[in-house]
């Protein structure tokens, strides 16, 4: 494990093979977790920022070495810079394996480069260094950084110190800090407050609709034949963040969520489906397709199907309201019940037009809805308030969340179907998303 001290003299010394800089350079680190990356060698363990003598240093420290020289394409290390405070990024260093440059960032997209960045690497201490002229930037009164590593196209690796966090600001002169403004959430933009949705892509867009803020997202699946798709999406208690799962067990968290270690390597032919947030938002479940279940934080384990073979895998997983167990449901419509989940019924006996996709708890915590993929609705010890079996659907559903006396679907084009008395607040239906909607999470707050 990296200290403090020791990545901070890993930024200096990106300065250092530029230019000396000055005795009153400033230098600010922060540690990451460990353990929440697929490999040591892709998990931060530390980040660091260096201003002094015209010369801006940034570094990071990794678990394993990892040479640059055995990078291929799509691997490399970025650097976030904000200069202006407001947790979003202004300017991003690129090192991949042609080299490292400098950018402009536009708020949501990267901009021409400005200039090339010096790079250094430690294999003794597993550091990665880079350094530039501050003039590149504009000489900026201070500057912060944020880092993340990317394994062919996809930054899932790590990123540190976290999202929407950053080190303390490095000032170019010894000065004294101006104090700290009040804390702020860390919202990219807000759509308002209210009640709303959030609608995930397979490449892990995120499309906001109504009270439902956009606090962070991105398309990072560039080939989901190779990497993990994106699969669920959840909110947090407060309704000010959320967050996103992959296939390969990575969990991103934005705006208020905690974030967590991602899930464990799984046997072959398993993969992760779906999660479910405790109601105080300090722990997470996570569900695989061969029923296992592994927990995050303070989230309790009551058991899973990873040692019964299974006619059809599992596709969706809730947990009950008061965090006491979960349902599992799976492809044929089969119900499996943990803790104090109680089993009201299933459709495993059923021959079904369609496959089971998702469920949803009734919050009563006494029953819960199943839903195919042609919108039809089985309900058991729920009230049934409508469905969309028997009408002709342009994509097929593929996600469902409970409201207070309703519930609502989406489909994989972004068509929103509400029922009882969930709100509509919009949907992608006239402008179909170019990968499919896996997930819908509702905001009620």
């Amino acid at each position: 494990m990296r200290t403090r001290s020791l990545v901070a003299a890993a930024v200096l010394a990106a300065a250092t093979f530029i230019s000396m800089p000055s005795a009153s350079a400033t230098t600010e680190a922060i540690g990451d977790a460990i353990g929440d990356a697929s490999s040591d060698y892709a998990d931060i363990a530390a980040v660091g920022v260096t201003y002094g003598d015209g010369i801006i240093g940034v570094g990071l420290t990794t678990m394993k070495s990892w040479d640059p020289l055995t990078w291929t394409s799509g691997d490399g290390i970025i650097f976030s810079l904000d200069v202006n405070g407001d947790s979003t990024e202004d300017y991003e260093v690129f090192w991949t394996m042609y080299g490292a440059t400098v950018h402009g960032y536009g708020g949501s997209s990267v901009g021409p480069e400005l200039c090339d960045a010096q790079t250094s690497y430690d294999e003794l201490d597993d550091h990665y260094f880079a350094g530039f002229s501050a003039s590149c930037i504009g000489s900026p009164a201070r500057v912060r950084a944020q880092g993340f590593i990317t394994l062919g196209y996809t930054d899932a690796a790590d990123i540190a110190p976290g999202v929407n966090a950053f080190t303390p600001f490095a000032y170019p002169d010894a000065v004294t800090p101006p104090p700290p403004p009040p804390p702020v959430d860390p919202v990219v933009n807000t759509a308002g407050v209210g009640p709303g949705y959030w609608m995930l892509a397979e490449d892990g867009t995120i499309s906001n609709f109504g009270g439902a803020g956009k606090y962070g997202a991105g398309q990072f699946v560039i080939d989901p034949k190779n990497f993990p798709p994106f699969v669920d999406v959840e909110p947090t208690p407060t309704g000010k963040g959320y967050w996103t799962l992959e296939a390969g067990g990575a969990i991103r968290a934005y705006g208020d969520a905690l974030p967590f270690p991602g899930g464990q390597a799984l046997p072959a032919g398993d993969r992760y489906v779906s999660m479910s947030v405790t109601p105080d938002g300090n722990g997470l479940w996570l569900y695989t397709a061969k029923g296992r279940v592994v927990t995050r934080g303070n989230a309790g384990f009551f058991g899973d199907m990873s040692a019964t073979p299974l006619n059809a895998d599992v596709l969706d997983s809730v947990a009950t309201p008061d965090g006491g167990g979960y349902w599992m449901v799976a492809a044929d419509g089969g119900i499996f019940t943990f803790g104090n989940a109680k089993f009201a019924g299933s459709t495993g006996n059923i021959k079904l037009n369609k496959p089971v996709v998702s469920m949803a708890a009734d919050p009563d915590g006494s029953g819960y809805w199943l839903v195919a993929s042609d919108g039809g609705i089985f309900a058991f010890d729920a009230a049934f308030r409508g469905s969309m079996g028997g009408t002709a659907l342009n994509k097929p559903v593929s996600g469902m969340v409970p409201g207070a006396n309703g519930y609502l679907m989406v489909a994989e084009d972004g068509g929103v179907f509400s029922f009882g008395d969930v709100g509509f607040y919009g949907s992608l239906g006239t402008n179909p998303s170019p990968r499919p909607i896996v997930a819908i999470a509702l905001k009620s707050l």
